[in-house]
């Protein structure tokens, strides 16, 4: 899958939540001395483990990247519990669009971007850098993951997944990107994720509405019923239908023996 040791992939989601750095995890176990970074988090929290920034984090530990050698080359001076900084260097607690958190520097996104991308180059170990939400998530006011993927000009990892209304988003957003001339390198499937749609009895009886603080109850609400109807779709279901408009797309399968090529 991956061939040149010092080259960058971009990995962008067709949506939020939809598996990225589980994608990032599972690259990281086959090429340990690879480095990952998610320049933008949203929702963040050191002492949250399960937050995608701290999950890099401890497979970098894991592969005992040397984050020394990168503070010697950067001549920062940064404590071991501050190393997150070296994936995430814009973070925010507030788990919401990055545009809607803070006004973010592009020009210091993309200096961080490409200071990283060389230093990987220097030391020829490929380098993997994870949006935040989906292709056309708002990095500021002026500026989307797109507009990004444009100006890094690496090669790109769309990642997917088998909820029903997957084939549409993904459709949408492999459009997006190459009438801007951008080439998809592999669209993964993220067939291990669960079904969002599907609610649980614990969480329809605690959802709130929008308008008020009102718990639903489900056996009075025949939409949230209905969600429970709703099947994971398959991967050739999927793969199948992209196919159909984009063939020479290389897809995959995250649950496949051949993710991991």
């Amino acid at each position: 899958m991956i061939s040149n040791n010092s080259e960058t992939y971009l990995i962008l989601g067709i949506g939020t939540d939809i598996g990225k750095t589980f994608v990032i995890e599972k690259l990281l176990q086959k090429y340990p001395h690879a480095k990952a970074i998610k320049p933008i988090a949203t929702g963040f929290s050191v002492e949250d483990l399960t937050s995608d920034t701290m999950k890099i984090l401890k497979a970098l530990q894991n592969n005992n990247y040397d984050f020394e050698r990168e503070k010697n080359h950067f001549k920062i001076n940064l404590a071991q519990e501050n190393y997150f900084q070296l994936i995430s260097p814009f973070v925010f607690a507030k788990p919401t669009s990055p545009n809607l958190v803070a006004d973010i520097s592009y020009s210091k996104l993309l200096d961080f971007c490409f200071s990283q991308i060389n230093f990987a180059k220097k030391n020829n170990f490929n380098l993997f850098i994870e949006s935040a939400g989906g292709v056309m998530t708002p990095i500021n006011n002026q500026k989307t993951f797109l507009d990004l993927a444009k100006d890094l000009k690496v090669k790109i990892i769309l990642v997917s997944s088998n909820y029903l209304g997957a084939i549409s988003h993904t459709l949408t957003a492999i459009e997006s990107l190459i009438k801007n001339n951008q080439t998809i390198d592999f669209l993964i499937i993220n067939d291990e994720l669960y079904n969002p749609q599907k609610i649980t009895n614990t969480h329809q009886n605690n959802c709130l509405t929008p308008q008020a603080n009102l718990k639903i109850n489900s056996n009075q609400n025949p939409l949230i019923n209905s969600f429970n109807n709703y099947p994971n779709l398959t991967f050739e279901e999927i793969s199948s239908s992209i196919k159909n408009f984009y063939n020479d797309l290389q897809i995959i399968s995250l649950k496949s023996n051949n993710f991991l090529i």
